[in-house]
Parts: C-alpha cells; structure tokens; sequence
C-alpha cells in the first residue's frame, strides 16, 4: 500500500532530496573556505597564544568552540525559515503528493537540524583548528611574530586550497541550475500540451444519486435529464452535458473489447479500453471534435440498439487502415449474451490520466444506456464559470430538493491541480538553485576577497611599478572568471553524466536542451563577475605606499 501510494511521487522526492543534498554540500564548502581563511588571517593570534602556552588540544577546542557556535545560530535561523516553509510547502500541497497535507516540524526533523548543524560545525572547524595546532607546534607559525615574514609559500598554498573548494561549489551550483533550467523548461512546455477539449469557460460540478433512492437505471435517467434541462435554462449557459468521469479528475475505468470477426485473444492479452458514460451534449460542453460518424442522440434511448463513440487511439489500435463506423464489438466474450456495440462516432484524443502520457483507446457510451450512480456536469458559459455555481445548485435543487453537488470548480481549475505535482517539484528545485546560485556567488567573493588581502603586498609593488588600475582589475576579475570556467567545465561533465536521471524527470523535452546549456553557465559566469567586481575594484584603490610599509 506504501509503494502504491508513493508511486508517482517516489523518484521525484527521492531527486528533491539529492538536490537538498546538494546544496548542503555547497553550503559545507562555504563553511570551509570561510574557516580556512579565518584560520589563516588569525595566525599571529594563534602564534601569540602557542607562546604564551596554550597547547595544541586548547587550540583545537577554541576553534571547534567557535565554529560549534556559529553552526548553532546558523540551524537555530534554519528552524525558524522552515517553519515558515513547511508552512507555505502545505499551503500549496497537492493531492497527488501523499500526506502531505499533514506535514509538520516535529522533534525527529528538528533533532536532525540540531544533530547536522553540530556534525558541519565540527567536521569543518575541526581541520582548521588542527592545522594552526599543527603548525604551531612545529614552529612554523612563530615567525608570524614578527613584523614582515608573510610568507608567499604558505599564501599560494592557501589560495590553492580555497580556488579547488570553489570550483566544487561552483561545479555543484551548476548542476542544479541547469536541472532547475531543464524543470522549469519542461514544465512550461507540458502547460502548452493541447488536452484535448478546452477548459476555459467550463464549470463542473459531481452529483452523487443514492443508491436507495435511485436504484434502477429509468429514475437515475429521469433525474439527469430534468437536471440537464433545468441547466439548459438557465442564464447564460450555452451548453451542459455529463460524464461519469471527468478528465484530468483522478480517476478512471477500464474494461476488454472484442471486436466482431476477429479471433479471441488469449488471457491477458487483450488491451483495456478506457470506458466513459456521458450525455448527449457533452462533447459540446467540453469542445470536445468529433472526427467522423455522429453524436448520441434521444433515439439511442433503450430498446434501441447499443451504440459506441470512440476516440482515434482506439480506431487505429482495432481497425488501423479501416473506416471504423459500423464496426462492431462486445466487452466480453462473443456468445454469452453480451450486448453488441456499435460504433457511431469517432472523437479526437483527449488527455484523461494526466498530461504527460499519450492518450489511451477511450471509449464512450450513452448515459442513458446505463444510466451511472454518480456523474460530473460540465457547463460552458459566455460568463465567469464562478458565477454558474449557484445556477447548478438551483437546477438539481428543482429536479430533487434533497439532493447538493460537491467538488464544484472551473475545468481551468482541474487542468491546473492535474499538473500541480510537476509544478511543486519544478518550483522546490528551482528554490534549491537559487540559494545554490547565492551560496556560490557568496563563495566566489570570499575567495577573491581573501586572495586581494593576502595579495595587498603583490598589488602594491606591481602599482608602485607602474601597472595600470585597469591591469590590476583585469587581474583579480580573471582569476574570478577562471575559477567560474573551471568550476562550469566540471559541473558540465558530471551533468551529462546523470544526463539519464535528469531525463527521467523531464516531461515532453529531453536533458540535451541547448537554450539552458548555453544560458545557464551565461548567468552562472555572469553572477560570478558580479561578485568579483568589489574585491576586484577595492584591489584598484590599494595605496602602494601603505601597502609597502605595511610589511
């Protein structure tokens, strides 16, 4: 039952959760450079501290103290945006996501926040403090002790260390931006995929008839149809029909047909046609084409022989080069009494399950045939569908005062809440790459910032030299571009690597879209300059002669 319900979901949440993961580890790599650096800018501090005879296990406690505590107020500011996200993931809930309607911050979740933010500030605080202890106690860092001995070794080192982090940040970054890309693209062409019929100017509304009450097929027909005239009436309306089942509502029913002169097929090998009940005019409610042959009509009324409209999936898959109408078939085997059908009409294909399968055999047969215990009006007006509400009630009322409609929405509304899954996961992964877009932009003007700071001494001969403030800037933004180059070489590859993952999500396109495989590493290049220009323009107002006396 679990596997049943979690379905069509189950790939798609699993893929949410390797995004979340994703973004941790972008936020892990932040955490990181920014700890490195930090232990980098405070070596004299650290090399006090050693001197006047703090240890090496006093100074790794100092610093995962710190990186602990900053670890805590960064997941304590975490609960409090995700209450306020669960709060706005329920609000737009869909039904076709299982429970989540009941989703809520509980102690286990909030227990994993704690125990996560405590395991980051750890793990990267852990290598920083060890690497000042280490250096301390091997002496290395006793010459920052003194005035001028920075050492370019060390520097380089440092800027190699945090460059790599930022290509992985920037490597992850973009792979989320693209499968973002590719979701956001595949969505929007999924919203333009034609269902079939047109919803707009079309309200439905269920009318469930007691079994008690309505126990034979002639007074569930009597009640339809005095309902359906009642509507007819009614201001405004241009046409209404019903359906036992509505497209796009959720759910479905299928049966076997055997058509005449052919062999029976063995068990199990006859394909299910999708079976509908609908009136007289709800092709026209809905704008649904007949391709060929005709409607229902009143003359269809019992004893007269059964008739059947199908759609064109079926009359290719049953009759493929023939002229379907007057074809005939039961839905059981021939020769135990089962009614035969014929077939009147042909209707175009329309979308039932949903928007992403191709449509099925379908077919329909008249309402008062077999009249069912539960149908859905449809009715098209030249007004706002909201406003037929109350017009519906009142005609059902007057065909049965102790009767009322449920579910009563516009067609737009149901085609809408039949894509609402897709657009849940489109909207949560596009919210994971724009923080991983910020996270990256953040980590790229860390690093750049840091290397301007631990470069000072460099900018200020080469400026004291001659060099120009535009070669200065043209430096230090290049060395932000080529990082952002790197990291996109890198998030490219292993892109086209889960190129069958991403796939799998996409609905009527395919991962190997050039439009967002150019204009992704565009904007991921071009946030990347924009967080160098300040680091990059603060270089250009360095003052050579401070520069220089500061060492």
């Amino acid at each position: 039952m679990r596997e049943f319900m979690v379905r069509n979901v189950k790939l798609s949440l699993l893929i949410l959760s390797g995004a979340v993961g994703l973004v941790l580890l972008i936020a892990c790599v932040n955490v990181a450079n920014i700890l490195l650096a930090r232990a980098d800018v405070r070596e004299r501090e650290m090399a006090l501290r050693i001197a006047l005879g703090a240890g090496r296990k006093r100074v790794v406690q100092q610093i995962l103290n710190e990186s602990v505590i900053l670890s805590l107020a960064g997941g304590a500011l975490g609960v409090l945006f995700a209450v306020w996200g669960v709060h706005a993931l329920v609000t737009t809930a869909s039904v076709s996501y299982p429970l989540l309607k009941t989703a809520s911050l509980d102690l286990p979740v909030l227990g994993f926040a704690l125990l996560l933010s405590i395991f980051t500030g750890v793990l990267f605080g852990f290598v920083p403090g060890l690497k000042m202890a280490r250096e301390g106690s091997s002496g290395v860092l006793w010459g920052s002790l003194k005035e001028g001995s920075h050492g370019a070794s060390s520097g380089h080192a440092s800027r190699r260390i945090h460059s790599l982090l930022v290509i992985f940040e920037v490597a992850l970054s973009l792979m989320l931006l693209l499968a973002a890309g590719l979701l956001l693209r595949s969505f929007m062409r999924l919203q333009e995929v034609n269902p079939g019929f047109d919803p707009r100017g079309v309200l439905t509304a269920t009318i469930t008839l007691p079994p008690g009450k309505y126990s034979t097929g002639p007074k569930r027909q009597a009640l339809v149809q005095e309902f359906l005239q009642n509507l007819e009436h009614a201001p405004g309306v241009e046409s209404a029909g019903v359906v036992d089942l509505l497209p796009l509502g959720g759910t479905n029913s299928g049966t076997q047909i055997y058509p005449e002169g052919r062999s029976l097929p063995r068990p199990g090998e006859s394909p299910i046609v999708w079976l509908r009940f609908m009136s007289e005019h709800y092709f026209r409610a809905m704008s649904i084409s007949l391709l060929s042959g005709r409607q229902f009509a009143e003359s269809d009324n019992p004893p007269a022989p059964p008739v059947a409209i199908i759609n064109r999936t079926l009359a290719r898959r049953f009759w493929p080069g023939e002229d379907p109408l007057g074809k005939r078939f039961t839905m059981g085997p021939p020769g135990q009494g089962v009614p035969v059908f014929t077939v009147a009409g042909v209707a175009g294909d329309m979308h039932h399950t949903n928007l992403i399968q191709e449509p099925d055999a379908e077919m329909f047969l008249y309402y008062r045939q077999m009249p069912p215990g539960r149908v859905t009006v449809a009715v098209r007006t030249r007004l706002d569908p909201a406003l037929m509400a109350n017009p519906v009630r009142q005609a059902l009322s007057a065909a049965d005062k102790d009767l009322s409609v449920s579910r009563v929405m516009p067609m737009a509304q149901v085609l809408s809440d039949s894509i609402s899954p897709q657009r849940l996961t489109t909207l949560l992964f596009s919210i994971f790459a724009g923080i991983a877009l910020i996270l990256a932009a953040v980590g790229i003007y860390g690093v750049i910032s840091y290397s301007v700071a631990q470069r000072r001494h460099e900018i200020g001969i080469r400026m004291a030299l001659g060099s120009p403030k535009e070669r200065v800037f043209r430096m230090v933004a290049g060395e932000a571009m080529l990082l952002a180059v790197a990291g996109e070489i890198v998030g490219l590859a292993a892109a086209l690597a889960l190129r069958g993952l991403i796939d799998s999500q996409l609905y009527v396109s395919k991962a190997l879209d050039p439009l967002i495989f150019t204009c992704v590493p565009l904007v991921l290049a071009a946030v990347a300059f924009i967080a160098a220009l300040i680091p990059a323009l603060r270089a250009t107002k360095v003052d050579p002669l401070i520069a220089l006396r500061s060492e």
